[in-house]
């Protein structure tokens, strides 16, 4: 038999839940300056270990166990707050360098980093190594330097990365860098002469010699715009004569989302995502092989540096390169990924990868024969 005082007990530690459970459900996190709601922010528990993201209403997920709790956002100042005593609301108060074009015109910035994670990838329906669907496969993290120069190149800088395709993490990747500049492609595209922009039916055509390359879609709830353009039109597509190979390129297409401020878009430092695909046909000594490749880059957060905090980072990058001691490893790239969202490689992709990897185990297998009959 329970006593008085267990009973009260129970009920206290009941009511508690309870009360926890309910501020969970009504707790919206929102934007401080107009009271929006703010979606996809991330939310950690004490430990510093990930628990979810605000849905599209700034709801805050499951917060199960978690007594205090830190939300996250790249346009948003972080916050930390006791699950006990939270109230209706969690006001974020937007950073200074989401302002418009404050962040470009600063005198103070030499350049912006954005860190995030990158997936680079190459495939060709025909090689002269075996077979071998796959030209390369690299994912990892690491940091983009776009320059308010316009006379500076981006510069990217590896933090982690793995070979996909072989299977092991590598010093240094070999790739085709993004293709970003120091002013966004909003900004590029609607000076352009020969682009125009007409309102449609929930979104905006992107037109160049009265054909449609690409579309706009704003959400104006969460603050965000998406593009896609396709960079082949009518008055592009050409074929390239080259000595002995004819090449050209048969798809081209771009895919951005950037963090909207409420005096238009903004700077380059506010890109959330980009993703490309070029699909091109090289007919060389009477084989026609067609390549595919594709780059995605996820930002997990987006920084103003000064010339001298440029010339600190470089300074700790020379130095990282030094400390071999301390290499990372794959379990803790797929504990990033899983941290923070990334999407999986797509069905059709590890579909091929799986196909390189038959290709590498019958060449393998092969050699070893070869071997044995020596």
């Amino acid at each position: 038999m329970y006593s008085k005082a267990n009973k009260l007990f129970v009920v206290f530690i009941i009511f508690c839940s309870l009360t926890t459970f309910v501020l969970n459900a009504q707790t919206v996190v929102v934007d401080k300056d107009d009271n929006f709601p703010v979606a996809f922010a991330s939310v950690f528990n004490q430990d510093g270990k990930f628990v979810g993201q605000t849905d599209v209403e700034g709801r805050l997920p499951d917060l199960k166990e978690a007594k205090t709790i830190r939300v996250t956002h790249i346009a948003y100042e972080p916050l930390k707050a006791k699950v006990s005593s939270m109230g209706q609301e969690l006001k974020l108060k937007p950073v200074q360098m989401q302002l418009g074009e404050a962040v470009v015109t600063t005198p103070k910035t030499h350049c912006i980093r954005l860190t995030g994670f990158l997936r680079n990838y190459a495939f060709s329906n025909q090689l002269f190594d075996e077979d071998d669907p796959v030209l390369r496969f690299y994912e990892g993290t690491g940091q983009l330097y776009i320059f308010l120069d316009g006379k500076k190149s981006n510069k990217w800088v590896d933090l982690v990365t793995r070979d996909v395709h072989k299977g092991v993490m590598t010093d240094e990747q070999k790739r085709v860098h993004l293709n970003l500049k120091s002013k966004s492609v909003f900004e590029r595209i609607s000076k352009s002469e020969k682009v125009s922009f007409r309102d449609a039916q929930g979104y905006q055509k992107i037109v160049r010699s009265d054909t449609v390359i690409g579309t706009v879609v704003t959400d104006s709830l969460n603050h965000i715009s998406r593009m896609d353009i396709d960079y082949l039109f009518p008055d592009t597509v050409r074929v390239i004569n080259l000595v002995l190979m004819k090449l050209r390129v048969t798809e081209a297409k771009e895919h951005y989302v950037y963090q909207q401020a409420s005096d238009g878009y903004v700077s380059q430092s506010t890109l959330l995502g980009y993703q490309s695909f070029m699909r091109c046909w090289t007919k060389m000594f009477g084989m026609t092989i067609e390549d595919n490749s594709f780059d995605e880059f996820y930002v997990e957060k987006a920084e103003c540096l000064t010339e001298e905090q440029y010339k600190e980072a470089v300074k700790e990058e020379k130095a990282r390169k030094k400390n071999t001691s301390e290499a990372p490893t794959s379990e803790q790239l797929d504990q990033y990924i899983a941290d923070h969202n990334i999407p999986a490689i797509p069905e059709e992709i590890l579909r091929v990868l799986e196909l390189s990897k038959q290709v590498q185990v019958d060449k393998a297998a092969k050699k070893n024969k070869k071997k044995k009959a020596q």
